[in-house]
């Protein structure tokens, strides 16, 4: 191989997952999300939405400090 495949070789090992496994599961089945997640959607009611003001730089230029 030369330098350069080598060095493409080992950047692809070290970014790899350690342990040479992927996160998919072997079956082809994708994994099921926690239970604590799907419990989080039922709990009750979710906070407040508060929406914020629009940025305006040239308004906020006229303004004293």
């Amino acid at each position: 191989m030369s330098k350069r495949d080598r060095r493409v070789a080992a950047r692809t090992r070290a970014a790899s997952p350690p342990g040479g496994k992927q996160d998919q599961p072997e079956s082809g089945v994708p994994a099921q999300p926690d239970a604590a997640a799907g419990q989080a959607d039922e709990d009750g009611p979710l906070a407040k939405v508060i929406p914020m003001p629009v940025f305006d730089p040239f308004a906020e230029a006229d303004k004293r400090w």
